[in-house]
């Protein structure tokens, strides 16, 4: 009788630890484990729409040699649009056949480049105003604010962004009759576009130049 009674409590031991491992197996098998490792490398991330994404862009092939300063040369456009286009850093080494995304001429102005804006300050609007009265009375005093490109190669930006006399300044386009005129620059393999105002409008070759914008 009191063998039956020792036998007992190993018994329901016995059926607690079944019990107990049924349980945690049961757990084990239902509730999701969380994966702590390395995703696997083939795992698409999505990410928000690429801006090259745009229709009636082209498509370029990456040659031996090219930058994305060249390429935006050949193109006729700011170098840092096509990065920011192709998602790409600015100084961002290239290989060849890489193949990039270069937007048409309207796309690439919605495209967002860095740009600051001139203010002339009252030196600057005394030398406007004098250089205008020297044009209209025939004096060639201040006779470089006619050329836009000798207007940037003599302004402060010089200062500001380091440009020298060896940098490449290159009159884009002009319209006297808007009193608008581009001018642009290449600096230590860089493109920057320096947009000109007219002074006072409709004065025809006597237009005197100031610049009013930076984009780069």
């Amino acid at each position: 009788m009191k063998a039956r009674h020792i036998y007992y409590p190993i018994l329901l031991a016995t059926i607690i630890s079944l019990i107990y491992l049924f349980n945690k197996n049961y757990s084990n098998f239902t509730t999701p484990q969380t994966n702590t490792a390395e995703q696997p490398s083939n795992i698409v991330k999505v990410s928000e729409p690429s801006i090259s994404n745009i229709v009636n862009s082209q498509i370029y092939s990456v040659k031996q040699g090219d930058t994305l300063y060249s390429i935006g040369k050949n193109f006729n456009m700011l170098w840092t649009v096509i990065a920011k286009v192709n998602n790409l850093e600015e100084n961002s080494t290239l290989f060849v056949g890489q193949n990039l995304t270069i937007p048409s001429e309207n796309e690439a102005k919605t495209v967002q480049s860095r740009t600051d804006t001139i203010i002339a300050d009252q030196e600057e609007q005394d030398n406007l105003k004098s250089a205008q009265e020297y044009a209209l009375a025939g004096k060639e005093t201040l006779s470089y604010r006619k050329i836009t490109t000798e207007v940037v190669k003599k302004s402060r930006l010089l200062i500001k962004y380091n440009f020298t006399a060896n940098d490449i300044y290159i009159e884009k386009s002009i319209d006297l009759e808007a009193g608008i005129a581009i001018v642009e620059i290449t600096h230590d393999e860089s493109l920057y576009t320096v947009t000109l105002n007219s002074f006072q409008k409709n004065m025809g070759a006597n237009t005197i130049w100031t610049p009013v914008k930076v984009q780069y």
